[in-house]
C-alpha cells in the first residue's frame, strides 16, 4: 500500500549515491539527559559510590605504607625493626587485596547500573516509537532505526559500564593524590602540576575532533545497516533481477564510507593515550630530579622521594585513564543523540474525545492532501458512502487509491477539506477507537511468528477458541489449519513464510472476521495464487463484507462487478463513478478502458 509514498523522502538512497544525516545536536544537552537516566538508579550509584571510596583510599594507601616499609627497613644503618615491619607488610598486603575485591564488586555493581539504565532507555525508545505517526516509519530506514534500538543503545551500556566508575575514581583519586603530596611536600607538589594544563589542552581539542567523528560513525552505521535491511528483506526481488552485484557493490560503498570514518575516530581516540602517558612520564621525570635534588640540598628522606614518584603516577594515571575513556564517552555521546532524537520526534496528536459508537457510514468533502510540498496527491476529493455499502476504488498506479485509506484511518492528516464519520467530524474520534472500528485486509499480508491461532487473535485480544475458529470457518482457512502439523497452535515461521501466499491472505481474512469492524478496507491479493484458491478468497471476502461498510481498493477488476458503486480516481479526483454496468456502457469511459485493457486485450 505505497503507490502514493514514491515522494516521501528518506525511504531509500539518493540518486547520488549519498545518504541524509542529522545535524549534531547539543553534546551538552544529551550528556545531561543521560545523566538523568542514570541518577534514577540511587541506590546503585550509592553503591558503587562506596565501591569507589575504598579502592580509591587503598590505592593512597599503598604509597604511604610503601614509604614506612622503607624507612623501617634502613638497610644503610644496618636497623631492622621486625616488630614494626610484619604489621607495616601486612597493612601494605591487605591494602592490595581489598583493593582486587573492592574492584571486583565495583564491575558486578556498574554492569548492573548500566543494564538497569539502558532498559529504561531502550523501554522509553520503544515506548515512543509505537506511538509515532506512519509517516515516521514511511520516511526512515527502517535499518536505521533498528541500529538506533541496538547498536547506539548497546553503545550507551558499555559507556556507562566501563566509565563511570573510572571517571568517579579518576575524581577521587586525583583529589587524594594532591592533597596528600601537599602534605608531604608543597614544593614538590607545585611541580608535579606542570604538565597539568597540557593535558587539560589536550584534552578539549581532541574531544572536539573526536565528537565529529564518533558522531558520523554511528550514522553510519545506521545507513549501513539501512541498506543491510533492504537488500535482505528484499532479496527475492535483487536476486529475480540479478542486481546482487549492484547491492554488493552499494554496501561496499557505504562500508568503505564507514571504515575511514571509523579509522579516523579511533586513530583520534587511541592518541589520547599516549600523549597522556608522555606528559605522565616527563612528569615523572621532573620530579624524580627534582626529589634528588632535595635530597642531596636538604637531607629528604628518600622514603619521601619514593612515595611522592608512586603518588605522580597515581596523579597521572587517573588523567591517562580520563583520556582513554573519552573516545568511549563521546562515542555513548553520539549514540545517545541518535536515541533521543526518535524520543523526541513529537508522537500522534489525538485530541478525540467523543464516545459514539461508529456505525460506518463516511463523507469526504473537498479533501486534499499531498505526501510532498507542492506534489498534490488528492485534489477537491468528494466521495459518500453509505453504511453497509460496498465502494470499489479503481484507477491507475499513484491515483490515489491508497491515499484514501490512509487518511480514513489517520495514518496521515488532510491538508484541506473535511472526513466525516456518521456525521461527525474524523478528528473528533480517539485514534485508537477508530482503528478498531477499521480492518484493513493489506495485499500484502502481514504475520507474526506465532501460532496460528495468535495471529488470527490479533484482530481481537478478547476473542475466545470458539470464535476463533468460526472466524477461520467463515475465512475458508479451517480445512487447511487443521491439516497443518498443530493445527491452531502450529507456529509460523518469519512473515508466515511456511504457508502459501492464498493461505496467509485467508489467514488475514479470518483476523478482519474476529476483529468484527464497522468499516472494511480490502486491498485485494489474488493475482498471485491459483484460481481455486482465488475462489476460496473472493468468498471468504464476500462472507467478511457482510453487513460492513466496504472500501475495495481494486486490482482485479473483475473481483468488483457486484459491489454497490466504482469510483475511477484519476490525478487526485473523482474521473467517473457508477456501477460495472453503468460505466461499461460507456464507450469513452476511463473504466471501461482500464476493464478491456486488462481483460481483453483491446483499447476502445
Amino acid at each position: 500500500m505505497a503507490e502514493e509514498r514514491k515522494g516521501a523522502p528518506g525511504r531509500g538512497r539518493h540518486m547520488d549515491g549519498m545518504i541524509n544525516f542529522e545535524k549534531p545536536k547539543n553534546s551538552g544537552a544529551t550528556t545531561k539527559r543521560l545523566v538523568k537516566y542514570i541518577a534514577r538508579s540511587k541506590w546503585l550509584i550509592a553503591a558503587l559510590t562506596v565501591t569507589v571510596v575504598f579502592i580509591s583510599l587503598a590505592g593512597l594507601a599503598s604509597p604511604y605504607l610503601q614509604g614506612v616499609t622503607i624507612d623501617i627497613l634502613d638497610v644503610a644503618a644496618g636497623n631492622v625493626d621486625f616488630g614494626r615491619l610484619w604489621p607495616a607488610v601486612i597493612m601494605l598486603a591487605a591494602s592490595y587485596t581489598l583493593a582486587a575485591l573492592f574492584t571486583l564488586l565495583q564491575g558486578l555493581i556498574a554492569a548492573k547500573l548500566s543494564e538497569t539504565t539502558v532498559k529504561k532507555m531502550r523501554q522509553d525508545l520503544f515506548d515512543h516509537l509505537a506511538h509515532l505517526p506512519i509517516k515516521f516509519f514511511d520516511t526512515h530506514r527502517h535499518g536505521d532505526i533498528m541500529s538506533r534500538m541496538t547498536n547506539d543503545v548497546e553503545t550507551v551500556s558499555n559507556t556507562i559500564s566501563q566509565s563511570i566508575a573510572t571517571v568517579f575514581s579518576s575524581v577521587l583519586t586525583v583529589i587524594g593524590v594532591v592533597t596528600v603530596m601537599f602534605i608531604l611536600n608543597w614544593k614538590m607538589a607545585l611541580l608535579a602540576f606542570v604538565t597539568v594544563p597540557l593535558s587539560m589542552l589536550s584534552t578539549v581539542l581532541m574531544g572536539k575532533a573526536m565528537r565529529k567523528y564518533f558522531k558520523r560513525q554511528q550514522e553510519l552505521n545506521g545507513a549501513l545497516n539501512g541498506i543491510s535491511e533492504e537488500a535482505i528483506t528484499e532479496y527475492r526481488t535483487v536476486a529475480s533481477y540479478s542486481l546482487e552485484d549492484k547491492e554488493i557493490a552499494s554496501f561496499g560503498e557505504s562500508a568503505e564510507k564507514l571504515r575511514k570514518t571509523a579509522v579516523t575516530a579511533h586513530l583520534l581516540g587511541g592518541m589520547m593515550g599516549p600523549i597522556m602517558n608522555t606528559l605522565g612520564n616527563i612528569n615523572y621525570i621532573i620530579i624524580a630530579a627534582t626529589g634528588g635534588f632535595f635530597s642531596v640540598t636538604s637531607g629528604m628522606p628518600i622514603s619521601v622521594i619514593q612515595s611522592f614518584l608512586l603518588y605522580s603516577k597515581q596523579f597521572t594515571r587517573p588523567i591517562n585513564e580520563l583520556g582513554n575513556q573519552w573516545a568511549t564517552i563521546q562515542t555513548a555521546i553520539a549514540g545517545a543523540e541518535r536515541i533521543f532524537a526518535v524520543i523526541d520526534t513529537p508522537v500522534e496528536s489525538d485530541e478525540g474525545k467523543s464516545e459514539a459508537e461508529i456505525k460506518g457510514s463516511i463523507d469526504f468533502s473537498h479533501v486534499a492532501f499531498a505526501y510532498k510540498a507542492g506534489e498534490p496527491v488528492l485534489k477537491d476529493f468528494d466521495l459518500k458512502v453509505e453504511k453497509g455499502s460496498r465502494i470499489a476504488i479503481v484507477g491507475k498506479t499513484g491515483a490515489g487509491k491508497t491515499t484514501v485509506v490512509n487518511l480514513l484511518t489517520r495514518f496521515y492528516d488532510i491538508e484541506g477539506g473535511s472526513i466525516t464519520i456518521d456525521g461527525a467530524d474524523l478528528f473528533d474520534f480517539p485514534k485508537n477507537r477508530l482503528r478498531k472500528s477499521i480492518a484493513i485486509v493489506l495485499q500484502d499480508t502481514v504475520l507474526f511468528s506465532d501460532t496460528v491461532k495468535n495471529n488470527i487473535k490479533y484482530g481481537r485480544e478478547s476473542a475466545t477458541d470458539e470464535e476463533i475458529i468460526a472466524a477461520a470457518k467463515l475465512a475458508n482457512a479451517h480445512s487447511f489449519i487443521k491439516r497443518l502439523p498443530e493445527g491452531y497452535d502450529t507456529v509460523l515461521s518469519e512473515a508466515g513464510a511456511n504457508l502459501s501466499a492464498g493461505q496467509r491472505q485467508l489467514l488475514s481474512i479470518a483476523r478482519a472476521i474476529v476483529a468484527d469492524p464497522k468499516i472494511l478496507i480490502l486491498d485485494e491479493a489474488t493475482s498471485s495464487v491459483d484460481t481455486t484458491t482465488e475462489l476460496h478468497i473472493q468468498q471468504a471476502m464476500l462472507n467478511l463484507m457482510q453487513g460492513r461498510t466496504s472500501l475495495i481498493i481494486a486490482h482485479r477488476l473483475s473481483t468488483i462487478r457486484d459491489v454497490d458503486k466504482i469510483i475511477v480516481l484519476e490525478n487526485g479526483a473523482i474521473a467517473e463513478s457508477g456501477s460495472h454496468d453503468e460505466l461499461i456502457k460507456l464507450e469513452t469511459g476511463r473504466y471501461r478502458k482500464l476493464y478491456m485493457d486488462q481483460f481483453a486485450g483491446i483499447s476502445t
